[in-house]
């Protein structure tokens, strides 16, 4: 039997791959269109989470204190039926965000997110985005115009 190779024996782990927030953001559909020091503030305030495969998220009726962009990984979101059947809403997968529709309207999550697989996250807190949306009505019309 031949010994596996360097290359091999180095494959990158999902839970320790370093990555550049600002730029990962900057490609993302719904930061996509913000001005540079709107992106800034917003990084400023982007922390990164890492979570086991199977691990939750959030459960519904959390309460939405910000959203999330998956870097790497895979997310599903679901919730149990009245009659006990869990009913997947979507899968999700690198470069998708989730959350960020009950963050807007303030409302508890209506979905449980659990993760498919490990995955690394960034996870923009609510007040990142209220603030910027305070502080220039422009900056919604560039958000909206990212989740267009």
């Amino acid at each position: 039997m031949r010994p596996a190779s360097d290359s091999a024996r180095h494959v990158p782990d999902i839970m320790t791959v370093p990555i550049k927030v600002r730029s990962f953001l900057a490609n993302v559909g719904l930061f996509r269109e913000l001005a540079e020091d709107e992106l800034d503030r917003i990084t400023a305030l982007t922390r990164q989470v890492r979570v086991s495969r199977s691990e939750i998220l959030f459960h519904r009726g959390d309460e939405a204190m910000g959203l999330y962009v998956i870097v790497l990984g895979q997310i599903k979101l679901a919730f149990v039926s009245a009659r006990g059947d869990e009913k997947v809403v979507d899968v999700l997968g690198p470069g998708q965000s989730f959350g960020e529709a009950v963050m807007f309207m303030e409302r508890p999550h209506v979905v449980t997110a659990q993760a498919l697989a490990d995955s690394l996250l960034l996870y923009i807190q609510r007040e990142a985005v209220f603030d910027e949306l305070e502080r220039d009505p422009r900056f919604a019309r560039r958000m909206i115009a990212g989740l267009s």
